[in-house]
């Protein structure tokens, strides 16, 4: 049953196989218990199918149950806790839960680095994330900064032309087109406050260079 769930899963055929998998974690549960790693991987099952069909308030109630049995059984610092808690962060994302997505996403990173160096696919991939939330919460500077990272990690192990650095290429560039907006805001703000013979002082151009943007 498990098996033809996963099977549904990869052919798309997302509700056949939450069918599948809702009864398959009742079973595990009842035969093994709420503790059993049989148990916690299917409930992972269940709430990435959910996440996957935007059923993300559903998804979210059993990540949290996965990341806290993970974190209790395994360790913080352990593989599947790690995935864990970026699957709950990701749910936290599309909720629009951003500041809890960040609180989880600003961990991640550091830990498949110390796992699994930092130019590994995990790694990368969870950079890409963390940037994605900042550029939500318009912490752009932060953002920016961590995406350059990645695009230089991108290009050096897949190359320029391959799809995940374009993409990656692409939202830099959006971001920098926010950089550009937000310090134009700034400025004229700023610039109300400033007697009249001193405005000019005040260009965009060096409030950019102030702020430390490219």
């Amino acid at each position: 049953m498990e098996n033809l769930a996963q099977t549904y899963c990869s052919l798309g055929r997302l509700t056949e196989a939450v069918n599948l998998e809702e009864p398959v974690l009742e079973k595990y549960t009842r035969l093994l218990g709420t503790e059993h790693l049989e148990t916690i991987i299917a409930m992972g099952n269940l709430a990435q199918t959910y996440y996957n069909l935007g059923r993300f308030t559903e998804a979210l109630n059993l990540q949290e149950s996965v990341l806290e049995k993970r974190t209790r059984l395994l360790g913080m610092e352990h593989l599947e806790t790690i995935i864990a808690m970026g699957n709950l962060a990701r749910t936290c994302y599309n909720l629009g839960r951003c500041t809890e997505a960040l609180n989880l996403e600003q961990q991640i990173p550091a830990k498949y680095t110390k796992l699994l160096g930092p130019e590994h696919n995990f790694t990368i991939w969870a950079q890409c994330n963390l940037a994605q939330t900042l550029q939500k919460l318009e912490q752009y500077t932060e953002a920016y900064n961590l995406l350059q990272e990645v695009v230089g990690k991108q290009t050096r192990i897949l190359g320029p032309n391959h799809s995940d650095t374009l993409e990656s290429l692409s939202q830099l560039a959006e971001l920098e087109a926010l950089q550009a907006n937000s310090s134009s805001t700034q400025a004229d703000t700023i610039a109300i406050a400033v007697p009249k013979e001193k405005k000019m002082r005040l260009t965009v151009k060096s409030f950019k260079k102030f702020l430390h943007f490219k």
